[in-house]
């Protein structure tokens, strides 16, 4: 049992304590759920089951004490990259690889738009529905093809299609 020190950060409290983070990241890992498992917390000669619904994080830390600081950003000074180049494989095995844009919307939203990369295809622009995924790979960064599509507001606009 590997035993690490741990902070539940809520946005209107804070659990601190040690837990069983072997046992936990295995039942993290075969949960699949929306929120992650339950945690059990140490404090001393108490445990706590931590629900983790509404929390903002958990943090495995070297001291209980921890230091206040401000946001540490390394890369401020970079541009980033505009796409990710990506491989996603469905559930009926079908692999994908394609470019996306380099924000939150594949992240937050239950779909994204792809554009293929495959030269030989007849795909134009993919809407990838996050539901019927095996997996999701980043392959690298990439800069945008120059017809892909941009944003705007909360739609997409597409490529010009001649019919």
């Amino acid at each position: 049992m590997l035993m690490e020190n741990v902070v539940v950060q809520f946005g209107d409290r804070v659990v601190k304590g040690c837990t069983d983070a072997e046992a936990w990241f295995t039942a993290v890992m075969s949960d699949g759920g929306l929120v992650p498992p339950p945690l059990t917390v140490t404090i001393g000669s108490m445990s706590e089951l931590v629900t983790l619904e509404g929390a903002k994080a958990v943090f495995f830390v070297k001291s209980l004490e921890g230091t206040s600081h401000e946001d540490i950003r390394f890369s401020d000074h970079l541009q980033p990259l505009a796409a990710l180049w990506i491989r996603v494989t469905y559930l009926d095995g079908e692999v994908i690889e394609g470019i996306i844009r380099n924000d939150s919307t594949f992240a937050f939203k239950q779909y994204f738009f792809m554009v293929p990369v495959d030269p030989e295809g007849n795909n134009t622009l993919i809407l990838v529905i996050k539901s019927q995924l095996a997996n999701l790979q980043i392959l690298g960064l990439r800069v945008p093809p120059m017809d892909m599509p941009r944003p705007v507001g909360d739609s997409i606009q597409p490529t010009t299609i001649s019919c």
